[in-house]
């Protein structure tokens, strides 16, 4: 009796023995490709199952005890919004996000970590905010206030969220008299 023909990865190029050719997605693969293409697979299904899910991490406040910031993060309070505003201008960090109060009183700036992980989700059209969850420091030996702060974000938001976005940052420019014009803001609340 014959054997039957072989039969190429449609991936790799590789000969594959029949019988033992694998059928994904219409196409003939091999054991490790076809490993692959279900990684991948698997990847890109938790991946849209999460771009619309709200995620979050904790984080400070950097620069709190710059430009007069104490004065105003002494009156933080646990479960404050805040609004981030990115600034790829910065010519300190290409990865800056400004943290403002809704009075449109800037607090500090993302610390450079946690701007790592959320300047390409805010550059791609995801959007973040932040909450207070405690201030620190203020007495004893530690007279500086310090602010610990949990960073959300959402990868692809409804387009709801954005107008209201977009309107917080309006009110927070009026607020700030204009001087942010330039900087490419996004940003987002905690409603």
């Amino acid at each position: 009796m014959p054997r039957p023909p072989d039969e190429i990865c449609a991936e790799c190029g590789k000969v594959i023995k029949r019988g033992i050719a694998n059928l994904v997605g219409g196409r003939i693969l091999c054991t490790p490709c076809k490993r692959k293409a279900r990684r991948e697979e698997n990847e890109r299904i938790a991946y849209e199952s999460l771009k619309h899910v709200t995620q979050s991490f904790h984080s400070k406040i950097a620069g709190t005890s710059h430009e007069g910031r104490q004065s105003i993060v002494r009156y933080c309070n646990r479960g404050e919004s805040l609004v981030l505003i990115r600034n790829p201008n910065n010519r300190f960090s290409r990865n800056a996000i400004a943290i403002y109060n809704l009075s449109g009183k800037n607090l500090g700036w993302v610390t450079e970590d946690s701007a790592e992980t959320i300047t390409p989700i805010i550059d791609a059209g995801g959007l973040a905010w932040a909450t207070v969850t405690e201030r620190t420091g203020g007495h004893g030996h530690k007279k500086h206030y310090g602010v610990n702060i949990e960073i959300f974000y959402i990868i692809e938001p409804p387009s709801d969220w954005i107008e209201r976005q977009n309107a917080i940052i309006k009110s927070i420019l009026e607020k700030r008299s204009g001087c942010l014009a330039s900087i490419l803001m996004l940003a987002f609340f905690r409603f």
